[in-house]
């Protein structure tokens, strides 16, 4: 009898003990869960603070290729290409590509269009880029030696080539930050819905306008550059077209409502 009473404490005293274990087990990982939560979020506003960095170079990048007329261009090319073959992605590479402008070499195009006006990115890049006073008054020079068709010294031309070895890099050093970046979305590290809601539209307009860029690179099958960027834009490209399709169905259900409500009954 007495053995029996023992085994059953000893019994009672395991199962108490198994249950405070679980309830450790759950409050441990409910913790984690929250704690994990706050540090997507922080990390969300880390990306939103790296971003905002990005801007002046994104603005700057935009504003060349507006002048030049190659961001309607791309636009126009893309938005054909989206409507004709309706895809749920874009591969970002170069058969794709070929396939959307209808040449092979249009991330080629974009480099001899810029050079070819040059003239027009000098004041964007004074625009966006605090100058030495002596290297503003150079830009200046040249820019009023282009007007009046003077001829361009050896020194004229090669500080012309900075300005678009300038660009070439800061496309590169945007897109490869960039890529880093997205790699928290794509590995799950910060809040993808906290940066979504804020900055998906500078993004996906500015991936897509380096989208010749991006396809470029990307000519073979095992070796692609930049996936997380594009990841992150297939996902929250349609994810916009989702949400667009969802307003366009509760406008129409408003307007229906609204039609039944005002008809007159006899």
């Amino acid at each position: 009898m007495v053995w029996e009473i023992i085994v059953a404490i000893a019994n009672i005293i395991i199962a108490i003990g198994v249950v405070v274990a679980l309830l450790h087990y759950f409050l441990s990982k409910k913790d984690y869960r929250v704690g994990n939560e706050i540090r997507k979020k922080e990390n969300a506003i880390k990306f939103a603070e790296d971003y905002a960095l990005l801007l002046d170079n994104v603005f700057f990048i935009s504003e060349v290729y507006r002048k030049m007329g190659i961001s309607k261009e791309i636009d126009s090319k893309l938005s054909e290409y989206v409507i004709k073959h309706k895809p749920k992605g874009l591969n970002f590479d170069t058969k794709e590509s070929s396939n959307v402008f209808g040449r092979e070499d249009y991330a080629s195009h974009i480099g001899e269009q810029i050079n070819v006006k040059v003239l027009n990115v000098l004041p964007i890049y004074m625009q966006y880029y605090e100058c030495s006073a002596e290297y503003d008054n150079l830009i200046r020079v040249l820019l009023a030696k282009i007007r009046k068709k003077e001829e361009l010294s050896e020194t004229d031309i090669f500080e012309l080539n900075k300005v678009l070895i300038v660009i070439t890099d800061k496309i590169t050093t945007t897109l490869n930050r960039l890529e880093a970046m997205c790699m928290l979305i794509t590995s799950n590290i910060a809040d993808e819905g906290t940066i979504y809601n804020s900055l998906h539209q500078t993004f996906l307009s500015y991936v897509e306008l380096m989208y010749p860029i991006i396809a470029d690179k990307n000519d073979s099958l095992t070796k692609r550059y930049y996936t997380n960027i594009i990841k992150v834009y297939n996902m929250w490209y349609n994810r916009g077209v989702e949400d667009r399709q969802k307003e366009e169905a509760q406008r129409s259900d408003l307007l229906n409502k609204i039609d039944k409500n005002s008809r007159v009954k006899y």
